[in-house]
This record gives structure tokens, sequence and C-alpha cells, in this order.
């Protein structure tokens, strides 16, 4: 016997926040990597990879807290996206 019923669901997409915040704090890095190394340092007590490799976290978390932001935003623009549709239940038994 089968029995079928209906029912209205809401469809939305979703942002993989993961995935935006990884990908702003590796962007952030390579960013402070890249400007770190087009200036030359003038310090005596640090070495370029040094400085490189501070500058590159201080990117990587400025760029994880912008992923992070940025997520906010596209899921909020997603949800109002959303639509409805309706969903058919079916149970084989």
């Amino acid at each position: 016997m089968e029995t079928s019923s209906e029912e209205t669901v809401e469809l939305r997409r979703s942002v993989r926040f993961g995935r935006v915040i990884i990908g702003g704090a590796v962007l952030g890095a390579l960013i402070a990597t890249l400007v770190t190394l087009s200036f030359p340092v003038v310090s005596v007590d640090y070495t370029m990879g040094q400085a490189v490799g501070f500058m590159a976290l201080v990117g990587a978390a400025l760029g994880l807290a912008a992923g992070a932001f940025l997520a906010l935003i596209l899921n909020r623009v997603a949800a109002k996206k959303s639509t409805t549709a309706v969903a058919r239940r079916t149970d084989v038994g």
C-alpha cells in the first residue's frame, strides 16, 4: 500500500562558511606576503623571513575576519532569495 502526502518546503541556498573564511585567510596571508616582500626591511633586529612570517600571520588574521564578514553578508543575500516548493512524501510499505 502506497501513501503520499504533500508539504510546502522552503528552498534556500546556503553559504559554505568554512570555505569562505579559509579563502579569506589564505588571500590575506598572500597579500601581506607580497606587500612585505615589496618593501625592504630596514631593521637590523629582524630578517626578511621573520618579517614576512609575521606579516603573513597578521594578514591571515585580517583575511579571516574579512572572510567571516563576507560569509555573513552572502548568507543574508542568499536568505532573501529563498523560494517555496511543494514536496511530495511517498511511503511505500
